[in-house]
């Protein structure tokens, strides 16, 4: 993977997002403040005609990038976990559940079910669905 300035991201910085949470948690700080991570961490910020980004911030954001990437790919489409977690036969009867009751989903659900039992055809396929409060004043009262 290139960089800006023709370097190369090598592994190192990938290996420190995955097993540095700190390393992580600072490239991913900066990226939501829309900042260098060379500011974040206290760089001065720089001067007209300066750089705002360094070849070392242009490395840490590439790594960050392909760090998101690798995580995604490895993300299970069902449940959300790291495949390696929820695919390995050692795992198979270690995994609890929580149930909770979204009622938002339930009130969907059951406006679905109405629905679709009087009109059978394909277009309820293409339908979007949206729960709202009808008293949106009222959350978390009661």
């Amino acid at each position: 993977m290139g960089s800006l300035d023709g370097g190369i991201v090598g592994p190192f910085l990938l290996h420190r997002l995955g097993n540095s949470p700190d390393a992580l948690r600072e490239v991913e700080t900066a990226e939501a403040y829309g900042v260098p991570r060379s500011i974040l961490l206290g760089r001065p910020w720089p001067q007209p005609g300066q750089p705002l980004f360094l070849s070392e911030d242009t490395n840490w954001a590439l790594a960050h990038a392909a760090y998101k990437a690798q995580v995604e790919a490895n993300r299970c489409r069902l449940c959300g976990l790291p495949k390696d977690v929820c695919r390995d036969p050692a795992n198979q009867f270690e995994f609890e559940v929580e149930v909770e009751r979204c009622h938002a989903t339930y009130a969907m659900a059951s406006a679905q079910e109405r629905v679709q039992s009087k009109a059978n055809d394909v277009s309820m396929r293409a339908t979007t669905w949206a729960a709202r409060l009808k008293k949106p004043g009222e959350v978390g009262v009661g």
